[in-house]
């Protein structure tokens, strides 16, 4: 099992939930909705893009894979 298991999963559910409310899954936008720094959210969003789980434009939006 992946150590920061429960982190992934609230981050990736977290950009499923702005999604179905409408909401830009921004960087911002998941921080608010995790209670998170924007530096966390960056972080955990570069590694999420290296395991293949989210794509990421560099000053965009995300994306489930």
């Amino acid at each position: 099992m992946e150590k920061n298991s429960k982190a992934v999963e609230d981050y990736l559910e977290s950009v499923l939930i702005l999604q179905e409310k409408n909401l830009p899954p921004s960087i911002t936008n998941i921080a608010n909705e995790l209670h998170v720094s924007k530096p966390a959210a960056t972080q955990m969003a570069s590694e999420l893009k290296v395991k293949g789980y989210i794509s990421k434009a560099r000053y965009g939006e995300l994306a489930l894979t």
